[in-house]
């Protein structure tokens, strides 16, 4: 019986010591999922001033599977980020998401697409291509200071290349 006591009050105090952290937990997830989906929205739609408003003044942007087809580098900082994303989005003429999944976790926030994009060669063709993508991006006081795309370029250059023949 005296077992039974001690193992109902120390399975209490376990239970509700957790409680607070499943809280904030939870609460932190909510507030990231709020704040990414709304940077996402503003991200598609190419409004960079109200991707501004959500980015955190450390925010470091990245697509590391784009180094070798685009050259493109990480970006640290909300001016160096925005800057580079009006130059390289700037070319993109529309982009709709087809969201595949997408889940939060704490501050973190990891979203698949097919992503639909279209926008002109260099020698002005249009051209639209159609993409897998996955994108994480970590929230910190309320704004968005970790963006990473991670690009199938492979689907990318293949599209490319028979539109621009």
């Amino acid at each position: 019986m005296k077992s039974c006591i001690i193992l109902t009050i120390l399975c209490s105090f376990v239970l509700s010591a957790q409680t607070p952290r499943s809280t904030a937990f939870a609460d932190t997830t909510e507030r990231t999922r709020t704040v990414a989906e709304q940077y996402l929205r503003h991200y598609f739609t190419m409004d960079f001033d109200a991707m501004g408003a959500l980015m955190h003044e450390a925010i470091t942007f990245e697509d590391p599977t784009a180094r070798m087809i685009f050259g493109s580098q990480k970006h640290e900082g909300k001016d160096s980020v925005l800057a580079a994303m009006q130059k390289v989005v700037g070319s993109i003429t529309g982009m709709s998401p087809d969201h595949i999944r997408q889940f939060a976790s704490g501050n973190t926030l990891v979203s698949e697409l097919t992503l639909r994009w279209s926008f002109r060669s260099r020698s002005g063709k249009p051209v639209t291509i159609t993409t897998p993508l996955v994108i994480v991006l970590m929230v910190q006081d309320g704004k968005v200071i970790w963006h990473r795309d991670y690009g199938d370029y492979t689907t990318f250059r293949r599209q490319y290349e028979e539109q621009v023949k």
